[in-house]
């Protein structure tokens, strides 16, 4: 009993830890970057199953080349369409990126290819 008071005192101040990480990265304006944005969409490697192999190295341009962004007939007409695609993605693909990241993909995808008007960053 008292080791796992033990390992669970570690596991809280680890917790802790990341947490106030991810807050100072938040704070010093990481999640605005589009680097950050666009090493998430190129180094993310997720579980999927494709043409009925079951793979574990799978990546955001494995379905999405550079042609899908700039077809005549795509989805995204704003930002904030842009920003649903890519949160719907996030979500159907289990890739699990926090709502930063989710952004942070948006403002890459947006800068790269769609050009659309950002919204104002919060504060």
């Amino acid at each position: 009993m008292v080791g796992q008071n033990r390992s669970l005192g570690w596991s809280m101040r680890i917790l802790y830890s990341g947490v106030m990480v991810s807050v100072f990265l938040l704070s010093a304006g990481v999640s605005a970057d589009p680097q950050w944005g666009q090493a998430l969409y190129d180094e993310t490697e997720f579980e999927r199953e494709i043409n009925g192999e079951w793979r574990d190295d799978v990546t955001c341009s494995t379905c999405h080349d550079p042609e899908f962004y700039t077809r005549a007939e795509r989805r995204a007409d704003r930002y904030r369409s842009l920003h649903t695609w890519v949160d719907s993605c996030n979500t159907t693909m289990s890739v699990q990126w926090f709502p930063d990241e989710v952004d942070a993909v948006t403002r890459y995808l947006n800068a790269e290819y769609y050009q659309f008007p950002a919204p104002a960053p919060q504060e």
